[in-house]
């Protein structure tokens, strides 16, 4: 591994870091219509921090089968974060 390597490597332990504890994962993606920025928070309390650290408007419950998981999300000129956090069984109250 180069210099060039580990600097970024040091730059997302920073953005995480930035995020603050219990966040457990940060990525983008770019595409023609603009920038995608997913933020995976390791608990819910986390994530309504998160949501309302980063001003993340629009909540919903998302549900696939017998999981759920809470979805806070935010959209800008071609900018789109959604932070989520962790998944839940059906017999926890969403």
């Amino acid at each position: 591994m180069n210099q060039r390597a580990l600097a970024l490597a040091e730059s997302l332990r920073g953005q995480l870091a930035d995020l603050g504890p219990g966040v457990r994962s940060v990525s983008a993606d770019e595409s023609l219509s603009g920038l995608f920025i997913r933020i995976g928070a390791a608990s819910d309390e986390t994530l309504r921090r998160v949501a309302d650290d980063l001003g993340l408007s629009q909540a919903r419950t998302a549900r696939k089968g017998r999981v759920w998981w809470r979805e806070a999300a935010s959209r800008a000129d071609g900018v789109v974060v959604v932070a989520a956090g962790p998944h839940h069984s059906t017999e926890e109250k969403p």
